[in-house]
C-alpha cells in the first residue's frame, strides 16, 4: 500500500487540514482549495465520536473549531454533525460542518491520482482509520500517521499492511533519534519539522528503508530546505505556495545549504 506515497515524481505537497490558510481547517471547502492549488494529498485529523464513528476533526474539545462545546468523544455523530466548523473561520464558511471519515473518503474516492495521510488524534482512532482504508477503493492512496506508537501498533495489528507514518518534534528524551521512533512504532515512515534534519540523518533514514517527509512548511525556504534533502512529501497550510516553490526547485532555482 505505500506504492502510490514512494512513486511521486519531485516534492508531494499535502495540504495540511487541507488549504487551512483559506478556509476552516480539517472541512470540504478546505480540502478542494488544496486540491485546486495543485496538492497531491491532504492530511486529515480523526477523533472518535461517543458512539464509534471516525469524525474529521483535530482537537479532542469542540470550542476551538466549531460551535460547540465539550470532548468529541462525548457526543454522537449526528450531534456533532449539526455542529457549525466553519464560522469560527469567517462568515462565508457557515454551514460547513464535522465530515465523517466515511463522507471524506467517499468523497476521495472517484478522485484519481488524489490521496490523503489519516491523522490517528484521539483513543481508537487508528483501529477505525485502519478499518475505513481496508474497506476503500482508494487504499492504494491512503495513509495512517500519528504522534501515538498506540494507535499506529493497533491500526497495524487491524491492517498489517497498512502505510503508517510516525510523527515526532524530536523533542523528548526519547524521541532524539527519529530511526528509533519509527522502528519503536512499527511504522515505514516518519515526519520531522524538515529544519530539525540533515543529509546524514536522512541518509540514515534512507538506509532503513524509511519514507520521509519534513512536518508542515510555512513557507518558501522550508520547501528549498525539503527539496535539498530529497525528502518524500511535506504539508502546508498553504498549499498554492508550497507547490509553486517546489515547481521553483525542480526547474533548478539555487537551493540553501543543508548542513
Amino acid at each position: 500500500m505505500r506504492v502510490f506515497w514512494s512513486t511521486r515524481t519531485g516534492l508531494p505537497i499535502g495540504g495540511h487540514r487541507g488549504a487551512s490558510a483559506f478556509a476552516p481547517e480539517n472541512t470540504f471547502a478546505a480540502f478542494e482549495l488544496a486540491f485546486a492549488a495543485g496538492a497531491t494529498f491532504v492530511e486529515l485529523d480523526v477523533q472518535v465520536s461517543a458512539d464509534g464513528v471516525a469524525m474529521v476533526i483535530h482537537d479532542e474539545t469542540l470550542e476551538r473549531t466549531t460551535n460547540g462545546r465539550g470532548l468529541v468523544r462525548s457526543r454522537t455523530a449526528a450531534e456533532l454533525g449539526r455542529l457549525d466548523a466553519g464560522t469560527w473561520f469567517g462568515p462565508g464558511y457557515a454551514g460547513e460542518g464535522i465530515p465523517t471519515l466515511a463522507d471524506f473518503l467517499h468523497w476521495l474516492e472517484p478522485q484519481a491520482d488524489r490521496g490523503a495521510i489519516l491523522e490517528a488524534k484521539g483513543p481508537g482512532s487508528g483501529e477505525r482509520i485502519a478499518g475505513a482504508i481496508r474497506g476503500s477503493p482508494a487504499r492504494r492512496r491512503l495513509a495512517l500517521c500519528s504522534f501515538s506508537d498506540r494507535e499506529i501498533h493497533a491500526a497495524r495489528a487491524a491492517l498489517p499492511d497498512l502505510f503508517a507514518v510516525r510523527i515526532s518534534g524530536l523533542d523528548r528524551p526519547d524521541e532524539r533519534d527519529p530511526l528509533e521512533v519509527a522502528v519503536r512504532a512499527g511504522a515505514g515512515g516518519v515526519d520531522v519539522p524538515a529544519d530539525l534534519l540533515d543529509p546524514a540523518v536522512v541518509d540514515r533514514l534512507r538506509g532503513a528503508g524509511l519514507f520521509v517527509t519534513g512536518g508542515t512548511a510555512l513557507d518558501a525556504t522550508t520547501i528549498e530546505r525539503c527539496i535539498a534533502l530529497g525528502l518524500d512529501a511535506v504539508n502546508a497550510n498553504d498549499p498554492s505556495m508550497a507547490v509553486e516553490a517546489s515547481t521553483r526547485g525542480r526547474r533548478g532555482a539555487m537551493m540553501p545549504p543543508c548542513d
